[in-house]
């Protein structure tokens, strides 16, 4: 810092500008970063003085989160919290790097709720209540405020019980609207709260959300005349394959009453009604220009939304309302994919069952399709891990330098896969506390 405070800037050749600020923001965020608990103005300034320097939206919000993480270091608790909001307001959609061995891109809006998290229990009291109430109130202040605000607030404060309202009021919004699969996840999600009246009320409100669109009732199975005899059909069964639907224990009827048949010829994922075997849905499959090929078309289900891996393309459809709700393009590499479809349960010696039972062998079926529920999906590319949003599709934290191939497993509180020899890592992806923390 001395040598660069030195320089006489005025002198400084035009080609040699650009490298000086460089170099000094550099110093100057290195200097505030080792002194960040410190209590002396020089701090202050050479925080003020990068943020005369941050010329790009990149630079601002790098400020922004220096101030805050200095609040943090001197205890400032209240500016803390008003510093941490205004990064999610400012830059609420941005990706921010984590770790130095194993670096992790994270939603900024995802780590600033983990951050509060981690920080409301270390509030004074007198200070907590006072922001629980500011928190109420502006809960109640954001219903009525655009869609896009109140998801901002429900994301930051979902470990807090003043965001509850907001989640049951964009469920709502979003089953008034005909959004089946944002207003089951979100349901969903609020079933598992720690408050049991919380969690009552939720699954309440989506079994009769589900009884109203017809979702609920008992499967709807064929009714076979006595008279009609089963004789041996020809036709060719190469390009059109009976799909196997990963239904993740959920006790969805609907699926019992209808069958997802892949026509890999066409592209085409159609949905039969097993009754009458008349088609319910038939919709064309997006493709990436880089990827490879499958005969079986990797299916698993979110409550009544289907999340599919097709050629490079991570896509949820709702086949109730018959629409493609999101798709994400993803770079899985030229290589045929590996997922096939399990074989039927047949009599077979129990070493060979064990094999067909093996969590590994059963997470290979299921292709780039690695771990999917109500709180993450997480989708694996070239040499990269993607963790999206069940209800959107966004992004929410991606890791690289990831083996392909590598075993991935998990469940909505924890998943984990092999790095190296080192042995297993794992995840919290439902702990708001461990986006924060961006433990693995």
């Amino acid at each position: 810092m001395r040598f660069l405070e030195a320089i006489d800037r005025k002198k400084l050749k035009p080609e040699l500008v650009a490298r000086y600020r460089d170099a000094l923001r550099t110093a100057l965020a290195g200097a505030v970063r080792v002194e960040l608990a410190v209590e002396e103005d020089r701090v202050d300034k050479r925080i003020e003085q990068l943020a005369g320097l941050a010329d790009s939206i990149d630079r601002q919000r790098m400020v922004q989160r220096l101030r805050v993480e200095r609040a943090v270091a001197r205890q400032e608790w209240e500016s803390a919290v008003a510093g941490f909001r205004e990064l999610a307001r400012r830059f609420g959609t941005h990706r921010i790097t984590q770790g130095v061995q194993d670096p992790v891109r994270v939603r900024l809006d995802r780590w600033v709720g983990g951050q509060l998290a981690d920080l409301w229990p270390k509030l004074p009291e007198d200070l907590r209540a006072r922001l629980d109430k500011q928190l109420a109130a502006d809960a109640s202040a954001v219903i009525g405020k655009e869609r896009l605000q109140q998801r901002t607030f429900a994301e930051v404060f979902a470990f807090h019980p003043a965001s509850r309202s907001v989640r049951f009021h964009l469920a709502t919004v979003a089953a008034r609207n005909g959004r089946v699969g944002e207003a089951e996840v979100t349901w969903l999600r609020l079933a598992e709260d720690a408050d049991p009246a919380v969690g009552t009320r939720a699954r309440k409100a989506l079994v009769d959300f589900r009884s109203k669109r017809g979702l609920g009732g008992p499967a709807r199975r064929a009714d076979w005349p006595k008279e009609v005899e089963i004789v041996r059909a020809a036709g060719s069964s190469r390009s059109v394959r009976r799909q196997d639907l990963e239904l993740n224990r959920q006790r969805l009827p609907w699926f019992d009453s209808h069958r997802t048949v892949y026509d890999s010829s066409r592209q085409r994922l159609i949905v039969e009604r097993a009754e009458d075997g008349g088609v319910s849905w038939s919709v064309p499959l997006p493709q990436s220009g880089r990827s490879g090929t499958s005969m079986y078309l990797p299916a698993r289900a979110v409550g009544h939304q289907v999340v599919v891996f097709h050629r490079g393309v991570v896509q949820a459809l709702s086949p109730t309302t018959r629409e493609l709700l999101w798709s994400h393009s993803l770079d899985a590499g030229l290589a045929r994919s590996t997922s096939i479809r399990p074989r039927p349960p047949v009599l077979v010696p129990a070493e060979t069952a064990a094999t067909q039972l093996n969590l590994v062998v059963r997470n290979a079926r299921r292709g780039p399709l690695r771990v999917v529920n109500r709180e993450i999906i997480c989708v694996s590319g070239r040499r990269r891990l993607t963790s999206l949003e069940p209800r959107t599709g966004e992004v929410l934290w991606q890791r690289d330098r990831v083996a392909s191939g590598i075993p991935v497993m998990g469940s909505d509180k924890i998943f984990t896969w092999a790095v190296d020899q080192s042995g297993p890592r794992s995840r919290l992806p439902g702990s708001r506390s461990h986006w924060g923390r961006c433990r693995f």
